[in-house]
């Protein structure tokens, strides 16, 4: 099974983000 920061952190790098916010960030945002 893949974590689902593993996967945030996939579709972040995929959209061309520069640096994937640190865990914990999508949640308050």
């Amino acid at each position: 099974m893949i974590p689902p920061i593993a996967t945030e952190r996939a579709i972040l790098q995929a959209r061309g983000s520069p640096a994937p916010p640190p865990r914990g960030s999508m949640d308050h945002d």
